[in-house]
């Protein structure tokens, strides 16, 4: 009966750890994507907004969309910048889960 006792014990330790380890992939995967579209977005902007500015800017662009050219590429790129660092932000986060995982 106290083998019973202490098997049940052992199996409800070993599932509160393995569930602190899915909660903390799973917080450490929210913040990095988060953290990845934030820095996305700034980047994505700040390059749309000097590739526009250099290529875009002699264009006239405003008559057919209401958008200067610099603006609408930096509106895009900021787009382009917080899916793209979105999406490396949870692989890098994912990733350092996992090798703090095997580390232990």
């Amino acid at each position: 009966m106290v083998f019973i006792c202490c098997n049940f014990a052992i199996i409800r330790i070993n599932q509160e750890r393995c569930n602190f380890q899915m909660k903390r992939r799973l917080l450490l995967g929210i913040l990095g994507s988060f953290i990845g579209f934030v820095v996305g977005v700034i980047v994505g902007g700040y390059i749309g907004l000097v590739l526009g500015g250099t290529f875009l800017g002699s264009f006239e662009i405003y008559k057919s969309t209401g958008f200067e050219g610099y603006e609408l590429s930096a509106y895009v790129g900021a787009i382009i910048g917080g899916i793209i660092t979105l999406i490396w932000g949870i692989k890098l986060a994912l990733k350092f889960s996992n090798q703090t995982k095997n580390k232990k």
